[in-house]
C-alpha cells in the first residue's frame, strides 16, 4: 500500500510541475514608456534654448547626453511575447491532469506486475540477507533437515558447508546421510574421508583410508582419494609407494590441471626425507651461527675503517649490516619453527639466504646502475 502512494505523490507532483507555468499570469505589453520620456526631454531642451533660459553650448551637451540614453533604451527593448489564449491553457492543463496518470498506468499494465502480491512481512524477516551471518543460515538449514531428515540434496549441501567451518563430527554425519538418501558416488565416499581426517587433526585414520578405497572402487580417477591415500602411506612411513601413488596421479593427470602443483610438492617431500631432517639439524647450528658471526665481523670491520682509512660513511653503513642479519636471523628462526610446514618452510628459508646475498651482489660490477640500486634488483 505504501508503494501506491509513492507512486500517487509522484504522479501528483509530475502534474503540478506541468500546471503552474499554464497558471501563471502573463504580463501586461509595455510600451515604450522610456523612450518617450527622452523624447520629452529634448523637445523641453529646445524650448529652454528658445527661451534663453540655457546655452547653446550647454544645450548641446544635454541633447549629447539624452541622445545616448534613448539609443540605449531603444536597443534594451525587447519583444514581449502576445497574451497566451485562454482556451489552449485549459486544453493543455486537462491533458497534463489526465493525460499523464492515463499514460503512466498504460505502460505500466504491460511492462509491470499489477496483480503479484507483497512478500508478507513474516516471510520477509525469515528471509536470508547478504549479511546474515553463515551460522544463521546454516542452522536453518539444520532446523529443515531435523523435520526432513530424508531430504537427501539437503544435507548434500550441508555437508561441506560444516567441513569448511571446521565442524567435521557434524560434517561426517552429513556426509553419511547424503550417501544414505543420494547413494554412492566416489566424490562424497572422499569427501567423508576428508572430513575424517579434519577430525583427527590432520591424520590418515585407518576409518578414512577405507572411505578412500571405497571412493577409488567406484572410480579410479578420483583424485581426492588417491592423494590421501598416497599421505596415509607417507605418515605410515612407506615413502616409497607414496611416491609411486603421486607419481601415477601426475602422469594421468592433464597439463593443466589445479591440484598438480600439490601433488608434485607431496612428491618432492618423499624423496630423501630422512636425510634432509638428519643434516638439517647441521643447517640449524649453522644458520645460528651466521647473525652472530655477522656482526661481530661488521663491528671488527667499521671500526678498522674508522680509525686506519678515516671513512665516516662505515658507522651508519653499519645499519645495513645489521638488518641483514637481523631479517635473517627472523627468516630463519620462523624456518625451523614451522620446519613440519613445507608450504611455510621453504619460502622462509628462501627468503633467509636472499637476506645474505645483498653483500654479494653489491660487489658485482654496476652496469649503469648505482651500487645500492643494483643490489635492490639482484636481491629482490
Amino acid at each position: 500500500m505504501m508503494l501506491w502512494f509513492v507512486f500517487a505523490l509522484m504522479t501528483v507532483a509530475a502534474i503540478f510541475a506541468v500546471l503552474w507555468p499554464l497558471s501563471s499570469r502573463s504580463l501586461p505589453r509595455q510600451d515604450g514608456s522610456e523612450t518617450a520620456v527622452y523624447r520629452d526631454q529634448l523637445a523641453e531642451i529646445d524650448r529652454d534654448v528658445a527661451a534663453g533660459l540655457i546655452g547653446t553650448s550647454e544645450a548641446e551637451a544635454a541633447r549629447i547626453e539624452i541622445s545616448r540614453r534613448l539609443l540605449a533604451a531603444a536597443d534594451n527593448q525587447r519583444e514581449l511575447p502576445a497574451q497566451s489564449n485562454i482556451r489552449l491553457r485549459r486544453v493543455a492543463a486537462v491533458i497534463a491532469l489526465v493525460g499523464l496518470p492515463v499514460v503512466a498506468v498504460a505502460l505500466y499494465y504491460p511492462l509491470g506486475s499489477p496483480w503479484l502480491p507483497d512478500f508478507p512481512l513474516a516471510q520477509r524477516a525469515r528471509a536470508p540477507g547478504a549479511t546474515e551471518p553463515l551460522d544463521n543460515l546454516v542452522a536453518q538449514v539444520e532446523q529443515h533437515l531435523e523435520k526432513n531428515p530424508a531430504d537427501g540434496r539437503g544435507w548434500n549441501v550441508l555437508a561441506p558447508v560444516l567441513a569448511r567451518l571446521g565442524r567435521f563430527d557434524d560434517a561426517i554425519r552429513a556426509y553419511r546421510n547424503s550417501i544414505t538418501y543420494n547413494g554412492e558416488s566416489a566424490e562424497r565416499r572422499a569427501d567423508l574421508g576428508e572430513a575424517m581426517i579434519g577430525a583427527a587433526g590432520g591424520v590418515v585414520t585407518a576409518e578414512a583410508k577405507a572411505e578412500f578405497q571405497r571412493a577409488l572402487a567406484l572410480n579410479a580417477d578420483e583424485v581426492k582419494a588417491s592423494y590421501f591415500l598416497g599421505l596415509a602411506a607417507e605418515q605410515d612411513g612407506h615413502t616409497t609407494e607414496a611416491a609411486s601413488i603421486w607419481r601415477a596421479m601426475l602422469e594421468k593427470a592433464p597439463a593443466n590441471a589445479p591440484w598438480r602443483a600439490l601433488v608434485q610438492s607431496a612428491l618432492v617431500r618423499v624423496h630423501k626425507v630422512s636425510v634432509h631432517r638428519t643434516l638439517g639439524w647441521f643447517g640449524v647450528a649453522l644458520g645460528v651461527l651466521i647473525p652472530v658471526l655477522g656482526i661481530s665481523t661488521a663491528i671488527t670491520m667499521d671500526r678498522f675503517n674508522i680509525l686506519h682509512f678515516h671513512e665516516n660513511s662505515a658507522a651508519p653503513f653499519f645499519a645495513i649490516q645489521l638488518n641483514d642479519m637481523v631479517v635473517f636471523a627472523i627468516c630463519f628462526g620462523l624456518a625451523v619453527l614451522w620446519r613440519s610446514r613445507p608450504e611455510f618452510h621453504r619460502r622462509l628459508l628462501l627468503v633467509a639466504t636472499c637476506a645474505l646475498t645483498s653483500a654479494a651482489f653489491a660487489r658485482f660490477p654496476g652496469m649503469g646502475l648505482p651500487m645500492l640500486g643494483w643490489t635492490c634488483v639482484c636481491v629482490d
